[in-house]
């Protein structure tokens, strides 16, 4: 007896997107050369037309796409929504995309058969060609410490809390949300997405606590595309993974800082180059006149040392 082909439940979160971004997003969708999926049209209230073009797609395919939406057409926020989306989701393997983003037509067949290789893994990561390891701090030695320490291992399995490091150090994401494949069990280790987040903290706490928990297969190629922000737009220039949510950035900082600042305490981190990292990250946070004095001296240091 053959075994049924797995279902993957592909979760996409979108408020007031552009209409000709959201479609092109589920056109890619649509064209996936695997066809065991599920797409679930998570609705944050919005008040435009991707509204009605996301329930039109889910009368269309009734059999793929469904369209969810909080009650009363509530626009709770990107956390609650993606919980929504998991919530629903009926697959044994769960991923996400925006309205910004669209698949390339391999993206699911190729991703699944690597988590079915690696029977070990929880996720598999498209590594994003534009990025590098490029650390956030300011002292040179450090700096290229850092560097030389880090080895992302591409086309191979990453045994935790590698990938973890390279999130907190680089300048710009290594990997995006909408070219991960992850278990279902995956899923719910990492918990549920914190309400009081907005999209961006939400989603670089999920990413890291998937990197903390599981061995990770980073795939050399992204399988991923941008859509091409309509000229004029208010989307024009910003970064496809943020979505027009209002931001409450204050709190939504204070919450993952706080955090990191539990997750540095916990008895079960017991990596060294980690603890390192979150006590220099934590720093400014906790002393922020303290780490305006230091950045002050550092400055002068390396004018003196310009100078002489």
């Amino acid at each position: 007896m053959t075994q049924s082909p797995s279902l993957v439940s592909v979760v996409l979160v979108f408020y007031n997107a552009s209409v000709i971004h959201l479609e092109a997003a589920i056109k890619s969708v649509l064209a996936q050369s695997y066809d065991q999926w599920e797409l679930l049209l998570v609705d944050d209230g919005s008040n435009n037309k991707s509204s009605h073009l996301a329930r039109n797609y889910a009368l269309l395919f009734p059999q793929h796409i469904r369209y969810l939406e909080h009650e009363r057409h509530l626009n709770l926020g990107v956390s609650a929504s993606y919980n929504l989306g998991i919530e629903k989701a009926a697959g044994e393997y769960i991923c996400f995309l925006t309205a910004n983003q669209t698949w390339l037509p391999h993206k699911l067949r190729h991703q699944l058969s690597l988590l079915q290789k690696h029977p070990e893994i929880g996720a598999v990561f498209g590594f994003l060609n534009h990025s590098s390891v490029d650390v956030q701090l300011n002292n040179q030695a450090q700096r290229r410490y850092w560097n030389q320490r880090l080895n992302l291992a591409l086309d191979q399995v990453n045994q935790p809390p590698d990938l973890s490091i390279l999130l907190l150090l680089n300048r710009r994401k290594p990997f995006s949300t909408s070219d991960i494949l992850l278990r279902r069990q995956t899923i719910e280790l990492a918990g549920k997405f914190d309400l009081r987040l907005n999209l961006s903290y939400a989603l670089k706490m999920f990413l890291l606590q998937i990197c903390l928990n599981t061995p990770i297969f980073v795939a050399r190629q992204s399988s991923m595309n941008y859509v091409q922000p309509l000229v004029g737009s208010r989307t024009e220039n910003l970064d496809p993974e943020i979505d027009t949510y209002p931001d409450s950035e204050n709190l939504a900082q204070r919450v993952y800082w706080f955090w990191l600042e539990k997750l540095l305490l916990a008895d079960c981190l017991n990596n060294q180059a980690l603890s390192q990292l979150l006590h220099h990250q934590l720093f400014p946070q906790k002393f922020p006149w303290h780490s305006r004095v230091l950045a002050h001296l550092q400055k002068l240091l390396s004018f003196w040392r310009a100078k002489n």
